[in-house]
C-alpha cells in the first residue's frame, strides 16, 4: 500500500465516521443572531472622522499647491492689475 492509498483509505474512513454529524435545526439561527447582536451601530458622525482622515492627505495637497500657485502668480497678476504706468483712473469706493 502506497502513502497515497493510505491516505485516500484513511479520509473514506473518516468520511464514513462523520457522515451522521450535522449541526443543530438552530445553528445558522443563532449565528445570525450571534452576529447582528455584536455589529456596531453605524452612524453618520460615527464614520466622520474615517473619512476626514482619508480626505486629509489630499486637502493638505491642494493646500500646498494653492499656495505654491498663489505664490508664483502673484507677481504676474498684480502686473496684469496695475496695467501701463500711463493709465491711470480713479477708484470709487
Amino acid at each position: 500500500m502506497t502513502d497515497h492509498d493510505d491516505i485516500d483509505a484513511r479520509l473514506e474512513r473518516l468520511t464514513r465516521a462523520t457522515a451522521r454529524i450535522t449541526p443543530r435545526a438552530d445553528f445558522s439561527a443563532r449565528v445570525m443572531r450571534a452576529t447582528v447582536d455584536r455589529a456596531p451601530e453605524v452612524s453618520w458622525w460615527g464614520e466622520l472622522p474615517k473619512a476626514g482622515f482619508r480626505l486629509l492627505p489630499v486637502a493638505a495637497l491642494v493646500a500646498a499647491l494653492g499656495i505654491t500657485w498663489a505664490a508664483t502668480n502673484a507677481g504676474a497678476v498684480d502686473d496684469a492689475l496695475a496695467g501701463s504706468p500711463d493709465d491711470v483712473t480713479d477708484l470709487e469706493w
